[in-house]
């Protein structure tokens, strides 16, 4: 396949005069763009016309090229995390205040990868989106005596290039269901039919609490027994996937749309 020379901003004003004088690039040309810059707005940027233009050449050429959504946020993501400092800063919000979950539509009939924390501060969470390119939302009225949530969310391709961006930065049980959710989840972040994390996840819950509680049990001068572990180790468990089969609540696909496209 042919490669693309020099970058889109340098390609624009000779790719605008090609399309202005009437000519079409090549099939192979269209479908090198859609395999390296990934998207159909970057592809219309790249040779200077506008997306339908670029839907007029893909028909006449009879071609089916592939999105790849997740390329440009790859490239955007690797640029706002360049320095270590920030991907650990990154790292730790998730560690200590995000959960790898998932978001399903019925409509579609498909399910997302989703990263999402909360905090009630406000410039913290202000602060963490500048560094994402999001923006913070607001979470539901909050019951009495607690204050309101100010939420993050990063759905489908921009979730899973996040994970793969600082999976060298990521410890414990983070770490583990980072892992998990990459090996599992293809780089669109998105797979087909209603799929709850225990699918990928129980594995990761039955190892982390193992360890976790055998760690515990050594600690203690008073040791318990095998079956008391066990009955530990269960039960932990059997609640971690009791809470991901639950039904998927609808608000949290109130983005899934724009991680399709």
């Amino acid at each position: 396949m042919e490669k693309l020379t020099g970058s889109p901003k340098n390609n624009v004003s000779q790719n605008r005069t090609s399309a202005e004088s009437g000519s079409v690039p090549s099939a192979q040309a269209i479908l090198s763009a859609f395999n390296e810059l990934g998207t159909q707005t970057s592809v219309a940027t790249f040779f200077g016309v506008s997306r339908r233009t670029i839907d007029r050449w893909i028909k006449e050429l009879n071609i089916h090229p592939d999105l790849r959504p997740e390329i440009p946020i790859r490239q955007l993501l690797s640029s706002t995390l360049s320095d270590s400092a920030t991907r650990i800063k990154v790292a730790q919000w998730i560690i200590d205040e995000a959960s790898i979950s998932v978001a399903y539509h019925s409509r579609y009939d498909k399910t997302s990868l989703l990263l999402v924390g909360a905090m009630n501060d406000v410039r913290a969470m202000e602060s963490m989106a500048a560094k994402l390119d999001v923006e913070v939302i607001s979470g539901a009225i909050p019951p009495g005596g607690t204050l309101p949530m100010h939420v993050i969310r990063l759905q489908g391709s921009r979730a899973y290039c996040l994970l793969e961006l600082l999976s060298n930065e990521l410890e414990g049980l983070k770490a583990s269901e980072a892992k998990a959710a990459l090996a599992y989840f293809p780089p669109s972040g998105i797979v087909e039919g209603k799929v709850t994390t225990d699918v990928y996840f129980e594995r990761v819950w039955r190892d982390f609490a193992s360890e976790s509680i055998e760690a515990w049990n050594k600690k203690r001068k008073k040791k318990v027994s095998v079956v008391q572990m066990e009955s530990l180790l269960e039960s932990w468990v059997g609640n971690r996937i009791a809470r991901a089969r639950r039904s998927l609540n609808e608000d949290k696909v109130a983005h899934f749309q724009s991680a399709l496209t």
